[in-house]
């Protein structure tokens, strides 16, 4: 009975698995867990080209959020746009960069903005570097940053 159990448990994690074909090999990139089974399997990344298995689960402290100001360099209408504005400027810009969607206020809800400024100060300071930097449009908005 208990051999039969842990064979079922067993077929069902690799009846589960998500399999992708990479230069390397095989690599199962995702387990789901079986009905009834979420406390006791975790997702893991297993390298088939290595010898051990590496957890995929990472734990960040939450943020404080606190008032304050970011700067605001780009707004779009189109998803696609705004993520290509958005991961250019996490490799250009040595802040914080957030996209942001806000629904019905214009006809641009993705809106990029840096910056966890806590005093508005700072956020001009660096809103007058962005814009020497080609973001000639930059412009300061009071919002709730992330400190920490």
């Amino acid at each position: 009975m208990k051999r039969t159990l842990l064979l079922m448990l067993v077929l069902s994690m690799f009846l589960s698995c998500a399999v992708r074909k990479t230069a390397e090999g095989e690599k199962v990139i995702t387990i789901e867990p079986a009905p009834g089974q979420a406390d006791t399997i975790r997702p893991v990344e297993i390298d088939t080209t290595a010898t051990t298995v590496k957890d995929t689960i990472t734990f960040q402290k939450p943020s404080k959020l606190a008032h304050g100001w970011r700067v605001q360099i780009y707004a779009f209408s189109d998803n696609a746009r705004a993520e290509l504005a958005y991961q250019d400027a996490k490799l250009r810009l040595n802040v914080p960069v957030y996209m942001e969607y806000l629904a019905g206020l214009d006809d641009t809800p993705y809106k990029i903005r840096v910056g966890n400024f806590l005093t508005r100060q700072e956020a001009e300071k660096y809103r007058d570097f962005l814009r020497e930097n080609g973001y000639i449009d930059a412009f300061i908005v009071e919002t709730q940053v992330e400190v920490p």
